[in-house]
């Protein structure tokens, strides 16, 4: 029995978000250090090593996005960026973030995907995030109920942004 296009396409998409959130949380979870028997220099290089995977995952994700751009109806804007906000971290995992990645008070540019729009743009990696769309970062954060998650919301923030 043929399946029609509309749904080999609908499964292709399921599949390829389920790809990539499987890479993400592969990736993900092989960076964050286990705290017990943790050597001090392994307490400061998992940041470092977490920002590199996250840049990785980035750069598939950008990769599927544009393979699967003509099996999807509608998509997301997406321009090639990762943010990082300290407060999606322990309290406790503060000084290390900020002297091993510089991590302050504001969101910051963790990842660009080379050649994606938001380097084409001007952004470097470490620039500090203060609004999104003419919105401030705590506003974007309060009307989104963020939480500690204010670097998902800019992204979130981004991807439902009309283009103007």
């Amino acid at each position: 029995m043929a399946l029609n296009a509309d749904v080999a396409r609908g499964r292709g998409k399921v599949w390829l978000r389920r790809c990539a959130s499987g890479l993400a949380a592969l990736a993900l979870s092989t960076a964050i250090p286990v705290s017990a028997g943790e050597t001090s220099d392994e307490a400061v290089l998992w940041p470092t090593r977490l920002r590199a995977d996250m840049a990785r995952v980035a750069q598939v994700e950008w990769r599927l996005r544009d393979a699967a751009s003509g099996l999807c109806p509608g998509v997301a804007a997406d321009i090639g960026v990762v943010f990082d906000d300290r407060r999606a971290y322990r309290k406790a995992d503060w000084p290390v973030l900020a002297s091993t990645l510089g991590l302050a008070d504001r969101p910051v540019v963790a990842a660009l995907v080379p050649g994606g729009p938001a380097e084409r743009a001007g952004l470097v990696v470490g620039d500090e995030i203060e609004a999104v769309g003419g919105f401030s970062v705590d506003a974007i954060a309060e009307r989104r109920k963020a939480g500690p998650l204010v670097a998902e919301a800019l992204l979130e923030e981004i991807a439902t942004t009309s283009p103007e």
